[in-house]
């Protein structure tokens, strides 16, 4: 019998929350397939984030719509993407995505 990592035999083991270690700011329209893919998979994995407002399409739409969105994407030691950001820059303050609109959300 192997003992569980939080050595109390029968319990399961407990699991730290995946860190962000490092995290990259990049114009929507310059997300990688694996970036949008984790996006997906990110927001099926998490029913609060079942929103159109949190669905990169939204995102997409809006950068589309002239008003350009930069993504924070963060990745943890693994470089696995563990949260992403969507936004509007102006200069030192982040905006969310679609405001002044969908400023509610997040």
């Amino acid at each position: 019998m192997s003992m569980p990592a939080n050595g109390v035999p029968g319990e399961a083991a407990q699991t730290e929350p995946a860190r962000v270690h490092a995290v990259r700011t990049v114009r929507f329209d310059a997300l990688t397939a694996e970036e949008l893919e984790a996006w997906h998979r990110l927001r099926e994995a998490n029913p609060v984030l079942d929103s159109p407002y949190f669905h990169p399409g939204f995102a997409r739409a809006v950068h589309a719509s002239g008003r350009p969105v930069t993504v924070a994407v963060g990745r943890d030691r693994a470089g696995t993407v563990r949260a992403l950001l969507p936004h509007h820059r102006e200069r030192s303050l982040i905006r969310p995505a679609g405001w002044p609109a969908a400023d509610f959300q997040g």
